[in-house]
């Protein structure tokens, strides 16, 4: 926590805007480890502003314990120490594989229509 401004704030997918220590804290508790890489950096001609993003993976927490992978912005601010503090922390998680062509149910449906059979049965299936 030491890394976030008093009033910075963390945007997880499915959680609502976290803001400040305690609620940053909370949206933070599940992530154990992280392996971020930065992509780009930079820094505002002022010098008190800056950004880091790039890719994140978290060991375990995809599906069966798989590592999660996603793309981050940092957005940091130099605070009256001239420390950097983080204001701004989003995480987007990237999606999981695709279906199979075999089981995709767009697939599917387009076999059923190839091979002549109503793919909705009459009266709507209701």
């Amino acid at each position: 926590m030491a890394a976030f401004a008093g009033d910075g704030r963390a945007l997880r997918m499915e959680q609502p805007l976290a803001v400040g220590h305690p609620a940053v804290a909370k949206a933070l508790a599940t992530v154990k480890t992280a392996d971020w890489k930065a992509s780009q950096a930079g820094i505002a001609d002022s010098g008190d502003l800056g950004y880091t993003y790039g890719t994140v993976s978290l060991p375990g927490a995809g599906p069966a314990g798989a590592a999660a992978t996603g793309d981050y912005l940092k957005i940091w601010k130099k605070d009256a120490a001239g420390a950097w503090k983080i204001v701004v922390d989003v995480l987007a998680p990237r999606p999981g594989p695709p279906p199979t062509s075999a089981t995709h149910p767009s697939r599917q449906a387009f076999l059923t229509r190839r091979e002549g059979k109503a793919a909705i049965p009459p009266g709507g299936g209701t």
